[in-house]
């Protein structure tokens, strides 16, 4: 069971999928979040660093994209000509790149010219001529069918890709989305006659419509929305698609915030979190180096009486488990060392790393694993393509010089947009005054201005600021007056 909750402001909009009644993944996205993956720009090379075996490429977003020549399709765009040629990168040539992974630091943003379109049941490759179908699909025979259907579909001299949601789709459905992302790359390249880079050329969907399109599949998958506008956008595109998917579509309407409601909430908070508790008593460490993550399981309160090897490896199969989690909703990446406890049996090793590899399907992202150590080390490799989720919540701590964490400003102000949204109703016409730390204080003063005037004008509120330099960076008190009661409540 796969259930897909939706909250959508004008603020921001957040996405929790939920599989088995888990929190697996979560992704958000702000006025000062706007994520770029699956953008397609029309860039001029800067410059070519043959040490690097890159190029790095203006695409007008301020720091110049990074482009590996083995990224590179060579496909150019030759000025006055209008044509597309294919030859060796220089230069000040203008090239079609599409981004691939988030600018991250003081790292520009990934870039190929390997472009993919996708679609509700097929990947659009039209740089690249190309024919196969989803892993994720097992049945031979299925594969067969979808193979032929593509064959007599797939565009000249392009590629396409069966996704896994086009298992059991008959060719009419498949064939009506093929055609459907070759006329968006026609509008990709007909733009290019009319415009100078470095430009924008095609935006991929926004948030809302991403996660429709790539997570609500299969007929055990349920889409709570919170916003009308929001459920109006998702109704639209899917009976664009499939309208037989709309009636697992649901409209959330209640003065409980959605994810405080499903629970949500709590969940995200531990996100950031470095110790991580096992139901059966044992922990996970996660820490964060320059070059790699390392991840350590422990036993912690752990005491089954059991045989001590059958005990461990039941602790290292429930830790695989949790890792398996929160790969996905930290969205980790790169280089990953895992220490799971020394196992003597080499069927025990066996049936972990078999078992672990069977959760890591369920990931959306590649990952490659390798076999288990003489010391019981796991490396793994992730790709990841967005910012780590944990630094959405996260700041540096000032307290500690830089070695702990503290609640994010934009998530504590998230915090009281929440507050606000489940008490309006029976605060009506009340005094509201919120206590915090100067820099928090100022922060929602600014960011804020909009959701506070709002909650001021529509239920007569009155709202005040208060700073209290003797007050935590990541506390912010409510103090309110409630049926002549004072009441202080904390965020």
């Amino acid at each position: 069971m796969k259930e897909i909750i939706l909250s959508a402001t004008k603020r921001e909009v957040k996405v929790a999928v939920i599989e088995d009644g888990m929190l697996v993944e979560f992704y958000i996205e702000r006025e000062d979040i706007q994520s770029n993956i699956g953008d397609i720009y029309f860039g001029k090379v800067e410059s070519i660093r043959q040490n690097l075996r890159a190029a790095f490429v203006d695409i007008g977003v301020g720091k110049a994209a990074f482009l590996p020549l083995a990224d590179a399709s060579y496909e150019i765009f030759e000025g006055e000509s209008k044509r597309l040629h294919r030859r060796k990168i220089n230069p000040h040539d203008n090239v079609i790149v599409q981004v691939v992974k988030e600018s991250y630091g003081t790292k520009g943003a990934r870039i190929t010219t390997f472009i993919t379109i996708p679609g509700r049941y097929v990947v659009l490759m039209p740089t690249t001529n190309h024919l196969g179908v989803s892993r994720k699909i097992a049945d031979r025979k299925e594969r067969r069918r979808l193979l032929k259907i593509g064959k007599a579909y797939k565009p000249k001299k392009m590629g396409i890709i069966l996704r896994t949601e086009a298992e059991g789709k008959d060719a009419d459905a498949i064939s009506e989305d093929i055609k459907d992302l070759s006329s968006v790359w026609r509008g990709v390249t007909k733009k290019l006659k009319d415009i100078t880079p470095p430009a924008l050329i095609h935006k991929e969907y926004d948030l809302i419509l991403k996660v429709t399109r790539d997570h609500f599949t299969g007929k055990d998958s349920v889409l709570y929305v919170d916003s009308k506008e929001g459920y109006d956008k998702i109704i639209k595109y899917l009976r664009g698609v499939l309208s037989e998917d709309v009636r697992r579509v649901k409209l959330y309407s209640s003065d409980v915030p959605i994810f405080e409601k499903m629970g949500i909430e709590k969940e995200i908070s531990k996100i950031y979190r470095r110790n991580v508790w096992l139901k059966n008593g044992g922990y996970i460490v996660i820490d964060r180096t320059e070059a790699f993550w390392v991840i350590d399981v422990n036993s912690g309160k752990f005491n089954k009486i059991k045989e001590q090897e059958d005990m461990i490896y039941e602790l290292n199969l429930e830790a695989s488990k949790e890792i398996a989690r929160q790969l996905r909703l930290r969205d980790i990446g790169g280089i990953v060392v895992i220490d799971f406890i020394d196992m003597k049996k080499e069927a025990h090793k066996d049936a972990l790393l078999n078992n672990f590899r069977s959760i890591l399907k369920k990931d959306r992202a590649k990952v490659s694993i390798e076999d288990i150590t003489k010391l019981g080390l796991v490396e793994l490799t992730r790709t990841r393509v967005r910012s780590n989720v944990s630094s959405i919540f996260i700041e540096n701590c000032p307290y500690c010089n830089g070695k702990g964490f503290i609640l994010s400003k934009p998530y504590l102000l998230s915090r009281v947009e929440s507050w606000f949204k489940r008490r309006a109703k029976y605060l009506k016409g009340s005094e509201i005054t919120l206590y915090g730390h100067p820099d928090i204080i100022n922060y929602v003063e600014k960011e804020g201005k909009e959701l506070l005037e709002f909650y001021a004008s529509h239920y007569k509120m009155n709202i005040h600021l208060i700073p209290d330099t003797h007050l935590h960076l990541e506390d912010i008190n409510i103090y309110r007056i409630e049926k002549n009661r004072e009441i202080i409540e904390e965020l």
